[in-house]
């Protein structure tokens, strides 16, 4: 059942990528404005089989195809980042794919986790892949970690001079 579902994942995102590569050639990861559930082709199923996977399958069972293909699926959710939101109720997800993040090419990816670090209420402590954000170099990435870094109740009770 997983397999199939990783597949029904994956063929809706190569559906996806020709539909953006034949009607949008022109949008790249870096001016990817988020819009695409106005018209986009699959755009639902899209969700719906990430979601699925997210919700019905342990973090443990991620592979690297599944992983990319994860990725892309949450960079192209820029405009609300809804799957995003959704993921931080499964914080192994949120917390795997937040550190697989940082060293992928999805920018939308980045920045998304950047943002929604600060609300990651699962055991693992990873706040410190706040400053692997804060450092990466990308402008828009760098001002969402900062902003996630005040939502850390440790540091909300230090003094302002410590934090800057």
């Amino acid at each position: 059942m997983f397999e199939q579902d990783v597949d029904l994942l994956h063929g809706y995102v190569e559906r996806f990528r020709a539909y953006q590569k034949k009607y949008y050639p022109h949008i790249t990861e870096e001016n990817d404005n988020g819009e695409w559930e106005i018209s986009a082709d699959c755009w639902d199923e899209m969700n719906t089989a990430y979601l699925n996977i997210v919700e019905t399958y342990g973090a443990e069972s991620l592979t690297e195809g599944l992983l990319d293909d994860m990725l892309y699926v949450i960079a192209r959710d820029n405009e609300c980042s809804h799957l995003l939101v959704k993921t931080l109720d499964y914080p192994d997800w949120f917390e795997v794919l937040c550190r697989h993040s940082i060293n992928a090419d999805y920018y939308n990816a980045k920045w998304q986790f950047a943002e929604q670090l600060g609300n990651y209420e699962g055991k693992r402590e990873i706040k410190e892949l706040l400053f692997y954000f804060i450092e990466s170099g990308e402008e828009y990435v760098e001002r969402m970690a900062l902003k996630s870094l005040l939502a850390f109740k440790s540091l909300r009770r230090m003094p302002v001079s410590l934090i800057v």
